[in-house]
C-alpha cells in the first residue's frame, strides 16, 4: 500500500513525538515497550515491509530512551527510573520533556536520514527534527491547558499518584 511512500512527506507537525516525549518522561520503561508497539502496529497497519516495521519499533524506542538514560545518569537515580509526577527538581517537567524531545528527534532525524539515504532527499533529517519539535510544543500546550484534568487522570490510571 504505502511501500513506496515519498519521505519528502514528513510531516512537520508531528504531535505523536510530543506526546511519546511526555510519556517517556512520566512512565520510563513501560512506555518504551508501548512506544514500540505502536510503531510496529502502524507501520504493520499501513503495510510496510517487516524489516521497516522492526526497524521503526526499535529505533523509535531507543532514540527515547537514550535521553532518560542521560538525565538519571546525571541525577544519580537509576537507570530506567521515570520521573514521578511528585518529584522536586530543578527541571520542570515541562523542560525534561523539551530536552528529552530535542535530544531523541536528532537522533531519529538522523537514524531515519541515514536509513533513507538511497532516496537523495536534501534536509530529511532537519524536516524530522522540526516536525517532531513542533508536534512535542503543541502536545505541551494541550497538557498545560488541561493539565490538571490530564494528570489527575494519567496519575490515576498510572497508579503514580493516589
Amino acid at each position: 500500500m504505502l511501500e513506496n511512500l515519498d519521505v519528502g512527506s514528513v510531516s512537520l507537525l508531528f504531535i505523536p513525538h510530543g506526546i511519546k516525549a511526555i510519556a517517556v518522561v512520566i512512565g520510563g520503561l513501560p512506555a518504551l515497550f508501548a512506544i514500540a508497539l505502536a510503531h510496529f502496529a502502524t507501520d504493520m497497519f499501513l503495510s510496510l515491509p517487516i524489516e521497516r516495521a522492526l526497524w521503526s519499533a526499535f529505533s523509535g524506542s531507543i532514540v527515547m530512551l537514550l535521553p532518560l538514560l542521560v538525565f538519571n545518569f546525571l541525577m544519580g537515580r537509576q537507570l530506567l527510573s521515570s520521573i514521578s509526577l511528585n518529584d522536586d527538581y530543578r527541571l520542570s517537567m515541562v523542560r525534561l520533556v523539551i530536552a528529552v524531545a530535542l535530544v531523541s528527534s536528532m537522533l531519529n532525524g538522523l537514524v531515519n536520514a541515514v536509513y533513507h539515504e538511497g532516496n537523495g532527499v536534501s534536509l530529511l533529517a532537519f524536516r524530522y527534527v522540526l516536525g517532531d519539535m513542533l508536534g512535542t510544543l503543541l502536545a505541551l500546550a494541550i497538557l498545560m491547558i488541561f493539565r490538571q484534568s490530564v494528570l489527575r487522570y494519567v496519575s490515576r490510571k498510572a497508579g503514580i499518584v493516589d
